[in-house]
């Protein structure tokens, strides 16, 4: 496993997902997400806000029976105009006004309908995953059945989150994503979008799409990008710092895209690791990359686990692969207060904020190696 040292234990529950942002007024914050509580974290991870919603409703339960479920497995997060947007794919979706230092967070409002997935596009709130039922009790502003919704993208005015009104002035927008020429269907269900500046990647069950910035009135226009490629996870597509190239860890193989190539790079890790991950419980993996290293990091269960227990990490500059155990649950570039590269912090199922270092030490506990 990676070096850490135990920076705080804010919360005894597993940690479920993390989200740093700078505000407009300077101060870097972290959000740490459990199954029913949200914490704002701040001054390096020294002072805690409880920022839930009382009560955090409707957490939803990921899983094939009821055996295997896995809770607040899907937390969603996003920053448009210094807003800070987080969706649990739940019935509610919530804004942030941390300005208000003592403030919780509150309904996001006009949504038309449940999302899995959110980014940021061209200064505009993108959502796909969407579901017919509604969100935050808000009525539909326009009919989703008249096509499939899994496989539909919307997005709202610019700067505006809260605009989602389809009309003649089009500052709102959808799109339906239709693989006519498909042998297994038509009907795509959108797994994850990952934002690039102004455009953006959109991983469906079926195929990776180009989502690209157009001008008034259309919005966005698709392109299909690589036919039949399918993401193993939603968080298993990761960009470099500067956007390009993204990093993806699809159901056959691991990729690189770059804007004019694919680039298949799995070889060497490719039976250990289709052969021994549960796909029952990949809506639990992540993947992120450390910068100072250098290094591309897959964190994805095996066996009969369902939450991440194996690293399969890519060295770009020597293009090798290291097998590391992993004993953490979700990870943030902090930054709170450090200088030079990031401060990754890791959060665990006890509650812990650990900081990841190249030490040979967990969390106090000598690291053996195996060859």
């Amino acid at each position: 496993t990676k070096g850490k040292t135990l920076i705080s234990t804010p919360i005894v529950s597993r940690i479920h997902a993390l989200f740093t942002f700078k505000g407009i007024d300077g101060v870097v914050r972290t959000l740490l997400c459990t199954e029913n509580v949200v914490l704002s974290l701040t001054n390096k991870f020294t002072q805690f806000l409880n920022i839930s919603p009382s009560p955090l409703a409707n957490t939803p339960l990921i899983g094939d029976d009821n055996a295997d479920q896995i809770v607040a497995a899907k937390w969603t997060f996003a920053l448009i105009g210094g807003l800070v947007i987080i969706s649990n794919a739940g019935n509610f979706s919530w804004k942030w006004d941390y300005i208000n230092s003592s403030g919780q967070m509150t309904l996001l409002q006009n949504v038309p309908c449940r999302f899995d997935t959110m980014a940021v596009m061209n200064n505009r709130l993108v959502i796909g995953g969407l579901s017919t039922s509604n969100a935050n009790g808000a009525s539909t502003p326009w009919p989703l059945e008249a096509s499939p919704a899994r496989g539909a993208i919307m997005w709202t005015d610019i700067m505006s989150p809260e605009i989602w009104s389809k009309d003649r002035s089009f500052t709102s927008d959808r799109q339906d994503l239709i693989d006519g020429g498909s042998a297994f269907g038509a009907d795509e269900e959108i797994v994850s979008i990952l934002g690039l500046n102004d455009d953006g990647l959109v991983f469906t069950n079926q195929n990776v799409w180009t989502m690209y910035s157009a001008e008034y009135p259309v919005g966005f226009r698709f392109k299909m990008r690589y036919n039949g490629l399918r993401l193993l996870g939603p968080r298993l597509a990761v960009k470099s710092r500067n956007g390009w190239p993204v990093f993806c860890l699809c159901e056959d193989e691991v990729y690189i895209f770059s804007p004019d190539k694919l680039t298949p790079i799995g070889y060497p890790i490719r039976d250990e690791l289709y052969s021994t991950i549960n796909r029952r419980a990949m809506y639990t993996s992540f993947a992120y990359e450390q910068e100072a290293t250098r290094e591309i990091h897959f964190c994805v269960p095996t066996g009969t686990s369902l939450f991440p227990d194996k690293d399969f990490c890519y060295q770009m500059e020597t293009k090798a692969w290291t097998l590391l155990d992993c004993n953490y649950s979700c990870i943030t570039d902090a930054r709170q207060g450090t200088s030079g590269f990031e401060q990754l912090v890791a959060g665990n199922d006890l509650g812990n904020l650990l900081s990841m270092d190249t030490s040979d030490n967990d969390n106090g506990t000598p690291i053996s190696c195996f060859l």
